[in-house]
């Protein structure tokens, strides 16, 4: 069967091209929904145009997005808040990254990152003539926990516990969880942060953007 490659310089038209692949019912990954790729294109680009490679196998296809840094080099479409890159991929049998390797072969350099597990990436490259280079750029910790919070509680140290509960009623705070995005709650949230020890912010339109997104799907915890 005959892999269709496709380029795009525009995400408006590779929304058109993908249909549902590139959603959120589809792509399970935060990272690699169009909706992530599109918000960090319209507010962390930095004046850096899309490249987006997509190819196709039958009902299988892969995607790599990209930002254009020169006429021949490009780097990966994502921004400091982008904390996992790899190729999208829909469909069985969707490992097409060969393919999208060799639809680059016009280009000099390109540069991906941050890649979990780079060596398929690596592979693939590889077997197209590309010279690759690996570097440690950042790392990622998860913590496996229970599935409600009073279960992870219960197992902390008894000392912790109650260093918690004492401090806590001292302090005086009232904790509330808010699932759909609230005005005066993200108002809350930047005034705590620009009082914190934390670096400024990289986007607070892209934040807000992506607050509001996850709190229509039900997905946000503020």
């Amino acid at each position: 069967m005959t892999v269709n490659v496709k380029l795009f310089d525009s995400l408006a038209d590779v929304a058109a091209d993908a249909g549902d692949a590139l959603s959120r019912r589809a792509q399970p990954c935060l990272f690699q929904r169009f909706e992530w790729f599109a918000a960090t294109d319209e507010y962390c680009s930095d004046g850096r145009n899309p490249f987006v490679i997509r190819v196709k196998d039958g009902d299988a296809a892969a995607w790599l997005f990209l930002f254009k840094t020169g006429l021949r080099s490009a780097e990966a479409l994502t921004s400091w808040y982008s904390l996992a890159f790899d190729v999208v991929r829909h469909g069985k049998n969707a490992d097409l990254t060969e393919n999208l390797a060799d639809a680059l072969g016009d280009m000099a350099s390109v540069s991906l990152g941050p890649v979990a597990d780079p060596e398929p990436i690596e592979q693939a490259f590889r077997s197209q003539g590309w010279k690759v280079h690996r570097s440690v750029a950042t790392q990622n910790w998860q913590l496996a926990v229970p599935s409600t919070f009073e279960a992870y509680w219960e197992a902390r140290p008894g000392k912790l516990r109650s260093t918690v509960k004492r401090k806590g009623k001292k302090a005086k705070l009232d904790i509330t969880i808010h699932r759909a995005f609230d005005a005066q709650a993200w108002e809350d949230y930047r005034e705590i942060y620009a009082n914190s020890w934390k670096p400024e912010e990289g986007s607070w339109d892209f934040m807000r953007a992506f607050a509001e997104r996850e709190g229509a799907a039900g997905t946000l915890r503020l």
